[in-house]
């Protein structure tokens, strides 16, 4: 259950983060994945919880080609949590942040950069579900930069999750909802140099204003 210990883990390092009892702070780690691990799949950072804060990580992929799925960091049936000020650099061949089955969290103020793969779900913030059935709800994404990426935003089985105040920057695609994401409220992003679509949204009862 989320209202009971959190599971966290820092994957591929070897190292083991502590389980705590209500809330968790991973703060200003600094994390490079390379080349050493193609073919792996990567997870920089996993956490699966509630009420944890995750800010000032600075993750980096060096890597050249992506065979597997990697995601910098993922929030996994995770309630309430505060991802913030992190940056995400590199090819990571799935997503940068991942929100499966995730709600009432806040993603804000992070830097991500240069995610980009053939995978249809590849993007920077991803929001879906980790149990089927089971959808992102109420989350706030807002005030990240986004830029020189496949995809910026993606929102698949998810509802009611706001996107705004965003910064995005020469990406193919810079907010992708498909008809999973229910109940969006898109308002107040930058957008410029885009290279293929600002803004295709699909979800049902969305809102989209001021962008």
């Amino acid at each position: 259950s989320c209202n009971q210990a959190i599971v966290t883990r820092v994957l591929n390092h070897n190292q083991k983060i502590p389980d705590g009892n209500s809330r968790h702070h991973i703060t200003n780690n600094a994390f490079t994945t390379n080349n050493d691990t193609d073919g792996t799949d990567i997870v920089e950072i996993e956490y699966w919880g509630a009420g944890g804060i995750i800010e000032n990580n600075k993750i980096t992929s060096t890597r050249t080609t992506t065979k597997k799925r990697s995601i910098a960091i993922s929030l996994a049936k995770a309630k309430n949590i505060k991802c913030v000020g992190n940056s995400i650099k590199g090819l990571f061949g799935y997503q940068g942040i991942e929100l499966a089955t995730c709600s009432e969290s806040n993603i804000s103020n992070n830097h991500i950069e240069g995610i980009s793969n053939s995978d249809a779900n590849c993007s920077c913030i991803g929001v879906s579900q980790a149990i089927v059935g089971e959808l992102s709800t109420n989350n706030i994404i807002n005030g990240n930069i986004i830029v020189d990426s496949k995809v910026g935003i993606r929102l698949g089985y998810s509802k009611n999750t706001t996107i705004s105040s965003n910064t995005f920057d020469y990406n193919y695609t810079d907010i992708a909802v498909d008809s999973y994401g229910e109940e969006s409220i898109i308002s107040n992003n930058t957008i410029s140099y885009t290279r293929d679509k600002s803004i295709y949204c699909f979800g049902g009862d969305s809102v989209v204003s001021i962008n």
